[in-house]
C-alpha cells in the first residue's frame, strides 16, 4: 500500500508586511492526513504555528534557512483530520514578513496515528542543484520536498518526483513528491535549478500499516466476549456463561463441529 493524494495541492502567496499567510483546502475528508509547506523571506522571523479550521494546530517540523538570502522553508503535518469540510490553514510568524507562501495537500492512506517519519534540511549559497538526503524509517514512505531559491527561473522536479507548483512573490519556489520511496533507508530529494542560493526542506511520511487497512483492530482483547478475529467486529471465539463456544466459523454464523451433551453444554474444535 502507498500514500495517495486527496484534495489539493493548493497554494497561496502574500506580499504584504504581515505576520500571517493562509490558504484554504476545500472538501477535506475526516480520517485522512494533511501536509503543509510554508516559505518566507526574513532574516529573523520564525514560524510560530500553523492552525487549521476545526483541528488542533499542525506539528511543525524543523526548517531550512539560507542565511545569505534569508530564505526559509518549513513543513507542518497533521496525523488525522477529525472533521471533514473546508479547511483554512493559517501560518503565523514571530514577526512581519514580505514574500510569504503556503501550500497544503490532503493525504490518503497515511499512518493516522503518526504520519511523520523524518525531516531533512539543506541550504546552499552557490550554484549546486538543491539536494538533500533523508533517511526513511519504514518501507513505502512518501517523500515531499519544498525549495525556495533566488535563481533566475523555476526549479524542476528531481528524477522520479512529480512537481507541485508553488507561487512566490520574489525568486522562485516549488514543491515535489514521490509517493513510494521503496525500502527503508537513505533517499535523495533533489531539484534541478539554475544557479542561485536556495533552502530545501524534505519530509518522509509513513504509510498506513497493514493492521489498520480498515481502521479496525486485528486483535481486540477480551471485551464483551470479543477476542482475536474482531477485525470485522465479528467474534471468532465467544464464551458464554452457559458454556457454549466455537472457534472460526462463528464469525460467519456457521455451526461449529462438536459434541452435544446436556442442555447448555457444547463442544468446539
Amino acid at each position: 500500500m502507498t500514500i495517495t493524494l486527496g484534495v489539493g495541492p493548493v497554494d497561496a502567496t502574500d506580499n504584504t508586511d504581515t505576520a500571517t499567510v493562509a490558504v484554504t483546502l476545500n472538501g477535506v475528508t475526516a480520517g485522512r492526513s494533511l501536509a503543509v509547506c510554508i516559505r518566507w523571506l526574513n532574516a529573523t522571523a520564525t514560524l510560530s504555528s500553523v492552525s487549521c479550521t476545526g483541528e488542533s494546530n499542525l506539528v511543525l517540523q524543523t526548517r531550512a534557512f539560507e542565511a545569505g538570502t534569508s530564505r526559509a522553508v518549513q513543513w507542518a503535518t497533521l496525523d488525522n483530520v477529525t472533521t471533514g469540510g473546508n479547511k483554512t490553514f493559517t501560518a503565523t510568524f514571530s514577526g512581519n514578513s514580505f514574500h510569504k507562501g503556503i501550500a497544503a495537500v490532503e493525504l490518503v492512506g497515511g499512518e493516522t496515528g503518526d504520519i511523520f517519519d523524518a525531516v531533512a534540511n539543506a541550504t546552499h549559497a552557490g550554484s549546486t542543484n538543491p539536494t538533500v538526503n533523508i533517511t526513511t524509517g519504514a518501507a513505502n514512505a512518501a517523500l515531499f520536498g519544498g525549495v525556495f531559491t533566488n535563481a533566475a527561473s523555476d526549479p524542476t522536479a528531481g528524477s522520479g518526483f512529480t512537481i507541485i507548483t508553488f507561487g512566490q512573490t520574489t525568486g522562485f519556489a516549488e514543491g515535489e513528491y514521490k509517493l513510494d520511496a521503496g525500502a527503508a533507508g537513505v533517499k535523495t530529494v533533489d531539484f534541478a535549478a539554475p544557479s542561485g542560493a536556495w533552502a530545501l526542506s524534505a519530509i518522509a511520511l509513513n504509510v498506513l500499516g497493514p493492521g489498520a487497512l480498515f481502521n479496525l483492530p486485528i486483535l481486540t482483547l477480551f471485551a464483551e466476549g470479543l477476542e482475536v478475529g474482531a477485525i470485522f467486529n465479528l467474534p471468532i471465539l465467544t464464551l458464554s456463561a452457559e458454556g457454549s463456544g466455537g472457534i472460526g466459523t462463528a464469525a460467519f454464523n456457521l455451526p461449529v463441529l462438536g459434541t452435544q451433551g446436556a442442555a447448555g453444554s457444547g463442544g468446539s474444535i
